[in-house]
């Protein structure tokens, strides 16, 4: 997973927390609007998806 801050100045990147599981911890310095890149491989490829994240 990468994360960018909507100043695109903070840039995190996360991996799942363990192998058999979608969880995710991550970490923001401040609150504020962030972008959220996750790929997960299936049987039949590759798949994106991105989210719009607020912290507060």
């Amino acid at each position: 997973m990468v994360i960018v801050d909507e100043d695109v100045k903070q840039y995190i990147h996360v991996h799942p927390a363990s192998a058999d599981t979608t969880t995710f911890n991550a970490h923001f310095s401040k609150p504020g609007m962030y972008k959220i890149w996750v790929e997960f491989k299936f049987a039949d490829g590759v798949h994106a998806y991105s989210f719009v994240l607020e912290v507060k």
